[in-house]
């Protein structure tokens, strides 16, 4: 029985642009890949290594998630503040508009009382 090679690319390869995945798979220890013996099993060490490795990328990806789920958390308080200021200035322009047609309105019947406008 032989175990053939899973054949994959690499996060990295598949996207190159994602500084979220250069994070998470960003890192100085460099295993060496596992060696199978006569038998096509791998031994202790090259596990612990694999092992050792799925769970630093685990690790990194929680932290990742971490961070991008306080940007959002920060981005929406800033969205919910921008939101509230510009109805704030819709409302006050509103007023503003109201309380011009309002003198308009005044001036025009006060000139009409005094026979200005006919």
């Amino acid at each position: 029985m032989t175990i053939s090679k899973i054949k994959h690319r690499s996060l990295a390869d598949k996207y190159p642009k994602s500084e979220v995945i250069w994070d998470i798979l960003r890192g100085k220890t460099r295993y060496r890949k596992p060696q199978f013996c006569e038998h096509n099993m791998v031994a202790y060490k090259d596990l612990h290594n694999i092992v050792d490795r799925q769970l630093t990328i685990i690790n990194r990806m929680a932290m990742a998630i971490n961070n991008m789920e306080r940007k959002f958390t920060q981005n929406a308080k800033t969205v919910e503040y921008i939101t509230k200021k510009a109805s704030e200035h819709v409302d006050a322009a509103d007023k503003a508009v109201i309380s011009r047609d309002q003198i308009i309105n005044e001036l025009s019947i006060k000139l009409k009382q005094k026979g200005g406008m006919n």
